[in-house]
């Protein structure tokens, strides 16, 4: 049965750079595929982003797109309001008055069956709302990835913003838990994680969703590839994948050099920050910046690193080298979330900097291995399509 369902997203899910963009923009066209109607409310920062609204990417899914700009010193300004309060800061972020008139609009002139909330950043403006079935699409235990990343960086001014946000996150998480009909993440670690010592009824609310992988990165093969190449795939804008690289080049790379000299690191994803930006060209390294297609920039590797030492969820860049049939090697944390995946058949992982220097050595040393693990990736890989993973959004409605 048909259902009308109310998108609301802290940023427009397009143009699909970021997990969090792909993931929302799939379960939507998945969501339409199965013979719903959605309509969009989302932030943008500026006019011209809201000009972005109008195109055929989203004009084919939503049946309206509406957005709220907020620029960013506004959320800033929001954001330093929030230091004396108990609520996440990111709730403080994306505080708008207007955001909230036009969600009371919305639902008011006319039925939806159903709210569909894009993180907990957004969950304020539905929270305290009857009659509509509400689903939260958490993604992450953002808690859980606050407790992981107080270990690095502790002094920094992220450090700080991450010791606030742990507890006010952790309570917020399990007030939306307790509000929403159905709260989702992309793992069994994460929903243990929020729903430890709960009971039953709660731990019911709380479902496990994987994260996908898009069909096209499987119609590519990694089978001619240059022997020398590595690569790193993540938008370097999050935290968790910015201080993978880092602690890649200064810890793990010059081992790789010293053995290899000819062996080359490509950096393949948007946003670098200014200590990525400076490495390129030194030692054998390539910053790309934002790239229209990352496949090509990455199918000519011989292995993809994941050297991910913090954070929660599952890494999709790790399912998009498998499905491009580029073995990977990631950490135990990396791999975390992606079922069924075993070391040594789908994927090499390491705890350590020599370690994991040894198994890049082991996927360029050893031609078997490497197309054992390419095709044994790719294989998983085609178990989580995003096409087939948002039918599961779809029994939620049910």
């Amino acid at each position: 049965m048909s259902k009308k369902i109310l998108v609301l997203t802290p940023r427009l899910p397009y143009p699909l750079i970021g997990g969090d963009k792909i993931r929302i923009y799939s379960i939507a066209k998945g969501l339409i595929k199965a013979g719903h109607e959605l309509s969009l409310v989302s932030f943008v920062t500026n006019r011209r982003e809201a000009e972005l609204s109008q195109r055929s990417e989203f004009t084919n899914i939503f049946s309206s797109v509406q957005t709220v700009v907020l620029p960013r010193w506004r959320s800033y300004l929001n954001t330093l309001r929030g230091l004396a309060s108990k609520k996440p800061l990111q709730i403080f972020y994306y505080r708008s008055q207007e955001m909230a008139s036009l969600v009371e609009r919305e639902l008011a002139s006319s039925r939806y069956d159903a709210v569909l909330v894009h993180l907990i950043r957004m969950a304020p403006y539905v929270i305290d709302k009857r009659g509509v079935k509400k689903i939260l699409e958490m993604t992450d235990a953002l808690s859980l990835n606050y407790n992981r990343s107080r270990q690095y960086g502790s002094s920094s001014l992220l450090g700080i913003i991450y010791r606030i946000e742990e507890k006010r996150v952790m309570e917020y998480e399990q007030e939306c838990i307790k509000q929403f009909d159905v709260s989702v993440v992309v793992s069994l670690i994460d929903r243990d994680y929020l729903i430890k010592n709960k009971d039953e009824k709660t731990r019911e609310k709380v479902k496990v969703i994987s994260h996908g992988v898009l069909d096209a990165f499987l119609q590519y093969d990694s089978q001619v590839y240059n022997k020398n190449l590595i690569v790193f795939i993540g938008n370097l804008k999050t935290h968790q994948n910015n201080d993978a690289i880092l602690y890649f080049v200064k810890k793990i790379y010059p081992l790789i050099k010293l053995r290899r000299s000819t062996a080359i690191l490509r950096i393949v994803g948007a946003n670098p920050s200014r200590a990525v930006r400076n490495l390129d060209g030194k030692n054998g390294i390539e910053i790309t910046g934002k790239v229209k297609n990352v496949a090509d920039y990455t199918i000519e590797a011989c292995v993809s690193v994941s050297p991910i030492r913090i954070g929660a969820g599952m890494r999709g860049k790790i399912l998009e080298s498998m499905a491009m049939g580029i073995p990977v090697v990631t950490t135990t944390v990396g791999v975390e979330g992606i079922e069924n995946a075993r070391h040594g058949k789908h994927f090499l992982a390491a705890d350590t900097p020599e370690k994991f220097a040894e198994a890049v050595f082991n996927i360029m040393d050893n031609l078997s291995l490497r197309d054992s693990l390419s095709r044994n990736g790719k294989e998983l890989a085609r178990r989580y399509r995003y096409s087939a993973l948002a039918q599961k959004y779809a029994k939620l409605l049910d």
